[in-house]
């Protein structure tokens, strides 16, 4: 069996607030050992053939190290739940009701992900019947939580233990690099069909900085990176307020 690193929840410069394009994400992540890159667009501006364009689109981008692995995220009515999707599921179309959107895609054999359920306090929507269509939760995401992961992800974790952690890096830019990685177990070389397959049986572990997500956790672990990403935050605070008080002088 073989092990590769994978990053989740990835935007290239083929959704509209991503900017780098597929070539450099490949070049950049394969620098930093990633065999895997799960993509995640938006699926605002997208139809049939443009997605089939952008799968398209990955493969090519793909090498003997690093692959593609073509996903969407979709968003309802109100851009407040989130749902990311791998496999070979046909557009879904945009603003989809939640529930609807998971049916669909179970019915096509697709992943489905609660991404950021911290975001626009997503967690308050969740319905008991998304439970039994969705692969994983993001508990932890770089761009909304930081560097701590995501307290109400855990909690909905608990409560229906069916569904499996997921750690994304809800990556657009270069500063939103971070450790945060699913170790993928495969039989056999590495494909998109084989990562694919992988993530949908659950044989996928999140790391984070290396370790697992486990060691993060706990009560230490949690305390620890409160403290740690409280102190980010009042740093990026402290560094606006010079920085506009500069532009005032």
């Amino acid at each position: 069996m073989t092990k590769v690193k994978a990053v989740c929840h990835v935007h290239s410069d083929w959704s509209y607030d991503g900017t780098w394009p597929l070539e450099k994400l490949v070049k950049v992540f394969g620098r930093l050992g990633i065999g895997a890159i799960l993509t995640t667009e938006h699926e605002r501006g997208f139809d049939e053939t443009r997605w089939a364009n952008y799968r398209n689109a990955c493969r090519e981008a793909s090498n003997d190290k690093v692959k593609v692995v073509p996903g969407l995220e979709y968003s309802d009515k109100t851009n407040t739940v989130h749902i990311l999707t791998w496999g070979a599921v046909p557009f879904l179309g945009v603003e989809q009701e939640t529930g609807e959107l998971l049916k669909g895609v179970s019915k096509f054999g697709g992943v489905a992900v609660l991404a950021h359920p911290d975001c626009r306090e997503a967690w308050e929507k969740f319905e008991l019947s998304w439970a039994k269509h969705l692969r994983y939760i993001e508990v932890w995401n770089r761009k909304f939580d930081g560097f701590s992961p995501s307290q109400k992800g855990l909690e909905l974790l608990s409560a229906y233990n069916q569904i499996s952690p997921l750690v994304g890096m809800d990556f657009h830019c270069g500063k939103q690099l971070f450790p945060l990685s699913m170790i993928v177990k495969l039989n056999g070389t590495i494909n998109e069909q084989a990562v694919f397959k992988s993530f949908f049986e659950g044989r996928v572990c999140p790391s984070v900085w290396g370790l697992p997500l486990s060691c993060f956790t706990g009560r230490t672990g949690i305390k620890a990176t409160k403290w740690i990403e409280c102190s980010r935050r009042n740093l990026l605070r402290v560094i606006r307020e010079i920085k506009r008080d500069v532009k005032i002088v």
